[in-house]
């Protein structure tokens, strides 16, 4: 199947940042965040549609080394279903994948199999990969069923009939149906599946595990940066090392070697650093530090739970602690 990726967000709780750099094309872990999606369907055609920053969109995803086929929203962000809508005539298959650009799900499991599957047999206008998770319904909205899984609303407030929730992981299948039900301009996706259930369309979950991580804000992308950085150190998801060592071999981690230069740092606990990390005398580091290519920290500075992006100077005597550096 086809995959299309929705990219023309305009990631506003993580501005003024992505003014310079679109969402989808933040590094974690110094590897873009939509290659994260983009890697579970290595050997599919690629649709993204774009809005914003599109030209550094392009040039970003361009170390995929694979075509990709940009649809541009045009005057205005389209949303999650004016997006599709927009992109109709690039996606002509009966089924297709629809990804978030900028969402991350870590799994070992083969999920795209399972869902295929439901989607066939039961028939559905869509079908949402879903996995468990605790605040279902309290931060996060959710997917909500009834007792035979069918999908009855999507969002933070339980329906009447739902006996549970499912946390949404960023990924669903979609069929030639859902252009029936799609209208022209700005529109989410979400709520023309509201309509389509209500003209008895089926929309169906696939089960899954694994974790969803959240990179809305800047606490929750520093966060998420941490735990992934813990992940990738005890070798927790294979997809996660696999994914790192294919698109950006060149980072290190913990690589304390005599060209860094590094003064005794005993509050360090993990350091990872692309290629061209500069670090000057009398620098601090704790707790964790991710960096970018061609970062250079000058003297003095201290730096705690921070990400630096690519191409930054952290000038003399900074200090920076759980944020975004760039």
């Amino acid at each position: 199947m086809k995959l299309f990726v929705l990219s023309a967000g305009l990631g506003t709780r993580l501005k003024p940042i992505t003014d310079k750099i679109p969402k989808p094309a933040l590094g974690v872990l110094n590897v873009p965040m939509f290659f994260y999606s983009q890697q579970y369907f290595e050997k599919a055609d690629i649709v993204a549609n774009t809005f914003c920053l599109e030209q550094k969109l392009k040039k970003i995803l361009s170390r995929l080394k694979k075509d990709i086929l940009f649809v541009s929203d045009g005057k205005e962000v389209l949303g999650t279903g004016g997006g599709i809508a927009n992109a109709h005539a690039h996606l002509q298959e009966e089924n297709f994948w629809v990804a978030n650009g900028d969402s991350i799900f870590l799994t070992d499991h083969n999920f795209r199999e399972g869902a295929e599957h439901i989607h066939q047999v039961q028939k559905a206008i869509c079908t949402l990969v879903v996995t468990d998770h605790p605040d279902v319904g309290k931060k996060f909205g959710g997917i909500w069923v009834d007792k035979n899984d069918n999908v009855l609303d999507m969002g933070k407030t339980k329906p009447d009939g739902a006996v549970r929730g499912y946390h949404f992981t960023g990924f669903r299948i979609l069929s030639q149906k859902i252009f029936k039900y799609l209208p022209q301009g700005p529109s989410e996706l979400f709520d023309t599946l509201r309509t389509a259930i209500k003209a008895g369309e089926r929309v169906a979950i696939s089960k899954t595990n694994g974790e969803f991580f959240e990179t809305g804000n800047e606490k929750d992308f520093v966060q998420t940066t941490k735990t992934l950085l813990q992940y990738f150190k005890e070798e927790k998801y294979q997809y996660l090392v696999s994914l790192l060592k294919k698109y950006t071999p060149q980072s290190r981690l913990n690589d304390f070697s005599t060209s860094l230069k590094m003064e005794n740092q005993p509050n360090l606990k993990n350091l990872f650093i692309g290629r061209d990390f500069k670090l000057f005398h009398g620098v601090q580091l704790e707790g964790f530090v991710v960096a970018g290519n061609n970062v250079t920290i000058k003297e003095k500075s201290l730096l705690k739970n921070v990400v630096i992006l690519d191409d930054c100077l952290v000038e003399e005597n900074a200090q920076y602690q759980n944020q975004i550096i760039y």
